[in-house]
């Protein structure tokens, strides 16, 4: 078994930047294994509509620091769609990579 298949399949890999309002992101298929990480302010991750919209039920996603040089939010996510969310004003640096299911 291949590190890509432990993952869940075939890395799908995002990057943008995210501000305040959020962002929504759809992967074209299922993810087995979601990666999210903020690089230049803290991300909210949603994981359905409804809790983006009311801004519950998230995972805060935190920068590096010089004591901990990478953060990477990582899971088992069922999904084909991701929401973002800088968590102030202003704008964040984003990168996710899911894992895709295979066929």
């Amino acid at each position: 078994m291949s590190l890509l298949e432990t993952r869940g399949g075939v890395p799908h890999v995002f990057g943008a930047t995210i501000d305040s309002s959020g962002r929504l992101h759809s992967f074209g298929q299922m993810a087995k294994w979601v990666q999210v990480i903020a690089a230049t302010q803290p991300v909210k991750v949603y994981f359905n509509a409804a809790d983006f919209a009311a801004d519950t039920n998230y995972v805060t996603v935190p920068i590096a620091t010089v004591e901990v040089p990478l953060v990477i939010f990582e899971g088992p996510a069922d999904i084909d769609t991701i929401w973002l969310r800088a968590t102030i004003a202003g704008s964040s640096v984003v990168t996710v990579i899911a894992y895709l299911r295979r066929g």
